[in-house]
């Protein structure tokens, strides 16, 4: 019988199971609606359409656009697509992140990993870039021509409502030598590994290498006729049909060596690069899945983690050598880059804690957030704005931004109805947070994290530094049997790279944030490693959900 006591000898044992926690979790939802129902804005009033196409344009990098298609499909503000086509089709407001492209070309280096919490933008984003740079036979009829319409304001309206609608377009169309160079110019290859798990990751595997080959199918015809060409040399004929049949091979999912489909990407990079003497941009969605799968699951996954170990080093290790003009691969576990990149000798490693470059790119900024809301509530856009900023107060960033970023997710949601609500926090697994609520630690660093001001002092060397051994403590932290719980944390005896583990994972996932604003002198001693960063909890909407979840965790360990 499970009893109650406020006595609690932390040296025993800490006993729950799987009903309580469910319990739990519908006590947290039944809060959730609760701040829904209470935290509400003024009452929304009725909008009629504002005739033309608006534009609110309020930095170099990005803008929020009123869309309008000649045939529109739908009456939603931001759709919740995942595909740029779809989206732009489904949508009234687009954030233009377009520049993303250019600053994808100029970067440093060829490969580029951007990990980021779940619902930042990433894949829409990645879309997006494939949209843009993507040139194949496959594509002149139907996709190609709605994007090429689309970024050449063809099918788009754009007016600036706040300079007395001048037309405008999309800003990498302003970029002449860019669109010359680059749009719609490149072979891309396009792979997600969304689905993939540790039951299925040879099969999803097999299945992804022949959707990306069929897409490609033009260069399965062009050697083919090269094959059946009577008055090319024997030998070129000879190796054509090898190269049509290997072709066959990965569009029929008939090949199962492990190292020729290791080989599948970099195989074809080479071989489009050859025909068509263009290097390819290489687009890898979720490359971290499979890491991903072994943390949460515990289980080491060797087999699959190797083998995309060596998938990745075929590609990225000399990209210029496989064909590869550049690659960008989009995860949220940075620690993941230290086994599946981990023989990739240079690649620009942009992350929640530092995206350099990327950072207007990946969320919504405070600007946008005002413009999109001015758009929405022109009359009273500043009560609104203050009410979204006070309970989706932003993410900070090391690096080169000295502000406030906004889960893209939160506020699209918000903006359907004006309600607070956690609409991201909902998008995961709540069991993931109670279990690191369950330690000790863990517990005193939130609560110090929710102190806005101050934070929880951490090395910003402990933040940058990242490698295998951080996934194991993860990993460790993360499938501690609740009832060995305190053994497990009396007895690990590695107090501080736990701490680090835990900040690190609650970081990379959302959960925390280092606090922004913390000025361009603070920035260079932080870059240097020789300061203490203060990490908060970053909104009002995810410090209740803490404080409610860490309160019923807490109550846990008074259950026997």
């Amino acid at each position: 019988m499970l009893t109650l006591t406020t006595n609690f000898d932390k040296s025993q044992t800490l006993r729950t199971n799987h009903k309580i926690i469910k319990i739990i979790l519908i006590i947290s939802t039944a809060i959730f609606v609760l701040i829904d129902e209470t935290s509400t804005f003024p009452s929304k009033r009725t909008q009629s359409h504002i005739n033309g196409y608006n534009i609110v344009e309020f930095e170099e990098d990005t803008q929020v656009c009123e869309i309008n298609l000649k045939h529109p499909t739908t009456d939603s503000k931001i759709s919740k697509s995942d595909d740029f086509r779809d989206f732009v089709s489904n949508s009234k407001l687009w954030v233009d992140k377009s520049l993303l492209a250019e600053k994808i070309v100029t970067a440093a280096d060829r490969v580029i990993l951007i990990t980021a919490p779940r619902k930042w933008g990433k894949s829409l984003n990645l879309n997006m870039l494939k949209c843009i740079f993507e040139n194949s036979p496959t594509n002149v009829s139907t996709e190609a021509d709605f994007v090429h319409k689309f970024f050449t304001k063809q099918i788009v309206h754009y007016e600036n409502i706040t300079a007395g609608k001048v037309m405008c377009r999309p800003l990498i169309s302003t970029r002449t030598d860019f669109m010359k160079k680059y749009f719609q110019k490149y072979p891309v290859v396009y792979l997600n590994f969304r689905n993939f798990t540790l039951d299925n990751w040879r099969s999803s595997f097999k299945i992804s290498i022949s959707r990306v080959y069929k897409k490609h199918e033009y260069l399965h015809t062009h050697w083919k006729s090269v094959a059946s060409d009577q008055n090319k040399p024997f030998d070129v004929r000879k190796n054509a049909k090898k190269i049509t049949d290997k072709f066959s091979k990965y569009m029929r999912s008939k090949d199962d060596d492990d190292s020729s489909l290791q080989n599948s990407i970099a195989w074809l990079c080479q071989n489009l690069y050859e025909v068509y003497d263009k290097k390819c941009f290489v687009f890898i969605d979720e490359f971290d899945a499979l890491q991903n799968e072994t943390i949460f699951k515990n289980e080491t996954g060797t087999e699959a983690i190797e083998f995309m170990k060596t998938f990745n080093s075929l590609i990225f290790k000399n990209p210029e050598k496989a064909g590869i003009e550049r690659a960008v691969l989009t995860g949220i576990l940075r620690s993941a880059k230290s086994t599946l990149l981990s023989d990739v000798p240079r690649y620009y490693d942009a992350n929640s804690i530092n995206m350099k470059r990327f950072t207007p790119f990946y969320g919504f900024t405070p600007h946008e957030v005002e413009a999109i809301i001015r758009h929405e509530e022109p009359e009273s856009f500043q009560e609104y704005f203050r009410y979204a900023t006070k309970w989706y107060d932003g993410y900070g960033s090391l690096g080169l931004w000295d502000g406030s970023m906004f889960n893209a997710w939160d506020i699209t949601r918000h903006i359907e109805t004006f309600t607070t609500h956690p609409f991201w926090v909902k998008t995961g697994s709540m069991e993931v947070l109670m279990k690191l609520l369950s330690f000790d630690f863990f517990e005193k660093i939130i609560c110090a994290a929710l102190d806005s001001n101050q934070g929880y002092q951490i090395s910003a060397s402990s933040l940058q530094n990242v490698d295998e051994s951080t996934l194991e403590e993860i990993r460790g932290l993360l499938n501690a049997e609740y009832a060995n719980m305190y053994q497990y944390e009396k007895n690990n005896g590695r107090d501080e790279q736990l701490q680090i583990a835990a900040i690190q994972f609650a970081l990379q996932t959302g959960y925390l944030s280092v606090r922004s604003n913390l000025g361009s002198e603070s920035l260079k001693k932080i870059n240097s490693g020789s300061m203490k960063v203060p990490i908060i909890v970053p909104n009002w909407v995810l410090r209740l959900v803490l404080r409610h979840t860490r309160d019923d965790t807490i109550r846990l360990r008074y259950i026997r």
